[in-house]
């Protein structure tokens, strides 16, 4: 460790007419805006096809903030995962194994109104595995025009 040999500088003396007299905007701290969520499942099974492990449906009217999802399987080797948000496949890699604990965190992740985060699990080759799986966000209530898929005639 090392020891201060000198004495610290003096401060600058700075004019009256120099200060500031408004205070400086500070960013914006981290908050939690709208409803915490949590969704949290386990799947045991050998399924070779797609069954649905953990879902989020976003009401309308809402705004959805995905945070995180976290995926553990005790046969990662043999465990594909699919993710949806929003509606849109993520194409999470088919070719090869993710990790595990498989941990996903995002920042401001806005998922529209009337629409689903999910995670779809499948046996590579019908291995029984256990999955389990956490989904944590928050959604709020959004003042919005109505949807114009809801007008349709």
């Amino acid at each position: 460790m090392q020891e201060i040999t000198r004495p610290p500088a003096p401060l600058v003396e700075v004019k009256e007419s120099e200060k500031r007299t408004l205070a400086v905007e500070e960013e914006e701290e981290e908050q939690l805006f709208g409803t915490p969520v949590m969704r949290i499942n386990r799947y045991s099974g050998s399924d070779k096809e797609w069954v649905e492990l953990v879902r989020w449906d976003i009401p309308a009217s809402h705004l959805g903030d995905l945070h995180s999802v976290t995926l553990i399987s005790d046969q990662i080797a043999k465990t594909l995962y699919r993710l949806v948000i929003g509606n849109l496949d993520q194409d999470i890699p088919l070719d090869r194994p993710a990790y595990s604990p498989l941990e996903m965190v995002w920042r401001r992740n806005q998922v529209p109104a009337k629409t689903s985060v999910y995670v779809e699990v499948m046996s590579l080759d019908g291995t029984e595995i256990a999955v389990n799986a956490l989904l944590t966000g928050s959604v709020k209530w959004v003042d919005i025009i109505p949807d114009i898929r809801d007008n349709k005639k």
